[in-house]
């Protein structure tokens, strides 16, 4: 979702409490994340893991583009029903492992559950949907992933490339366990059950530069 550049860090990144974290976010001027007891900040600076700080920069005209068309592509797949499509502005809350995340975009249905939180944090999303960066994909994959996942309405969780025409598709089977389909090339057209949208990736990636040319040919991987 953002770029990234590191320095050494001396100072030892420090835990704080939800409590905490909520009443930085409340009177914060740009939004942060948190996962597992660490303040992730969207904009401004972080500690990662091994001890360095990372310088994080706004996201990229290709997200922007992306989350557009995917918007677009989203809202016009639910006319009609009783569902609604959010943007990076409203939070989610993983209940499981106590961590909230402000997702690129996502699906709730009804009225949603939400948290007693100033601003209230959505409880129940049916779909999350984080566009990847070099500088979040591991962490998109990772402790986001696992939390994501623990969400008990949760029943589709897309990751879509920045760089490269490619959607990792993972879907909530009835036993519980995940299947992961993806799709590449922008001849292949993504087909979510939950959303109830067939959306082609050449309109996900409309009015989007590579840097290298992508291939043509649709390529559906389990």
């Amino acid at each position: 979702m953002t770029t990234a550049r590191s320095y050494r860090a001396t100072e030892e990144k420090s835990r704080v409490s939800v409590e905490e974290y909520l009443e930085r976010e409340y009177y914060a001027e740009t939004k942060s994340e948190y996962i597992n007891g660490e303040i992730v900040p969207l904009w401004g600076t972080t500690i990662d893991g091994n001890g360095e700080v990372v310088a994080m920069a706004g996201t990229s005209v290709s997200h922007v583009k992306i989350a557009a068309n995917l918007t677009a592509a989203i809202h016009s797949a639910l006319r009609g029903e009783d569902c609604f499509v959010f943007a990076s502005d409203l939070r989610v809350r993983a209940e499981a492992c106590e961590s909230y995340f402000y997702p690129d975009l996502g699906m709730g249905c009804g009225d949603g559950r939400y948290t007693s939180d100033n601003p209230p944090a959505l409880l129940n999303p049916i779909v999350v949907i984080e566009i990847l960066s070099k500088s979040t994909a591991a962490r998109d994959r990772g402790e986001k992933f696992e939390c994501y996942l623990s969400i008990p309405s949760l029943r589709e969780y897309i990751l879509v490339s920045s760089h490269t025409p490619r959607v990792e598709h993972y879907v909530r089977l009835e036993n519980g366990s995940w299947l992961l389909l993806i799709w590449t090339g922008l001849g292949a057209t993504f087909i979510s059950e939950a959303l109830g949208a067939q959306i082609p990736l050449r309109d996900i990636y409309a009015r989007v530069s590579f840097a290298t040319p992508p291939k043509e040919s649709p390529v559906q991987e389990a």
